[in-house]
């Protein structure tokens, strides 16, 4: 584990994570938003090894398998930043915002997994089966969505009940049972609330400088979330997936990517489409595409998983 006396760029980070926040408020140069990026991918690296490490030993000291992890632990903190910034658009009646912050998040944090599907796929053994099914389900159904009118706060209430059913599936078939492997890292409440600070204030940081940008830029709603917010977003996931890799964790690596996917399209916009109306047509070609990466990703998985077994037989 890292320990903070060795490591003061954790407090130097969050100090100057704060400071920036401050600065944007009375300053409007543009040298302030370029530092508080600076500083927000600096605390998202070091924020995320705090997070997983200490998930992982929570994981064992608590007998959890490392894919619900992945699944339930680390996933929901990633995704905090996307909740806070869709129900802030959403209660701003900006609804587009929120459908293209978390669209634009998946596709991105999805995209990575591909990319180093090769890399990661020899240490998983989940199949993650059950959440894509649950997904292209949602997609497919969203696809349909975008050219039927149907109140926005009945497909959210929708969303959370399928939320709700997936956190019940989960824990029922969670691998408790099995022998847990002992985690190289010592458990400590302190550093696991150092990582998640670090990760929320990084992720709010790198929002209010992309606001900027994009009033600067003058984008439509749903593109600026999507590029600008969407992009954003996917950076405490692929920091995450990355920092599980980096300590051979490739369960928890994927749990993460599938598992924030899944309360991403459930449970943030879910809430979100109960606060405000969330047009469905603009996002459409997202839709589309999502599916398409996760049929990608389900035959990478059977593809690698098949390989890893002749290996062993």
């Amino acid at each position: 584990m890292r320990p903070i006396p060795k490591n003061p760029f954790a407090v130097i980070i969050l100090s100057g994570l704060l400071l920036s926040i401050f600065l944007e408020t009375v300053n409007a140069s543009i040298l302030i938003p370029i530092f508080g990026i600076v500083l927000s991918v600096l605390g998202l690296e070091i924020g995320s090894d705090y997070f997983v490490e200490q998930s992982i030993s929570a994981g064992s000291k608590f007998k959890i398998s490392e894919k619900y992890v992945g699944t339930l632990i680390l996933s929901i903190g990633a995704s905090i930043d996307e909740l806070v910034l869709s129900l802030t658009a959403a209660v701003e009646k900006f609804g587009e915002i929120s459908v293209g912050n978390i669209q634009g998040s998946n596709i991105f944090t999805f995209l990575m997994f591909v990319i180093l599907a090769p890399f990661v796929l020899r240490k998983v053994t989940g199949k993650f089966s059950t959440e894509t099914v649950i997904l292209i389900t949602i997609y497919i159904a969203f696809s349909l969505l975008a050219f039927v009118e149907v109140p926005s706060f009945y497909v959210g209430i929708a969303l959370l009940a399928v939320f709700v059913l997936y956190l019940f599936k989960i824990r029922s078939h969670d691998e408790t049972t099995l022998p847990q492997k002992p985690s190289i890292f010592t458990f400590s409440w302190l550093f696991l609330a150092l990582g998640i600070i670090l990760l929320f204030l990084s992720s709010y940081e790198l929002v209010r400088v992309v606001n900027i940008l994009s009033g600067y830029l003058h984008l439509s709603l749903f593109a600026s979330g999507f590029i600008f917010a969407g992009l954003v977003g996917s950076i405490p996931e692929i920091f995450i997936f990355s920092s599980a890799l980096r300590k051979k964790k490739g369960d928890i690596g994927a749990g993460v990517v599938y598992g924030s996917t899944i309360y991403k399209v459930t449970l943030v916009l879910g809430l979100s489409m109960t606060v405000t109306t969330v047009a469905m047509r603009p996002a459409l070609l997202t839709y589309y595409l999502m599916i398409g990466l996760l049929a990608l990703g389900t035959l990478v998985l059977i593809i690698f998983q098949e390989k890893k077994k002749s290996a062993i037989s």
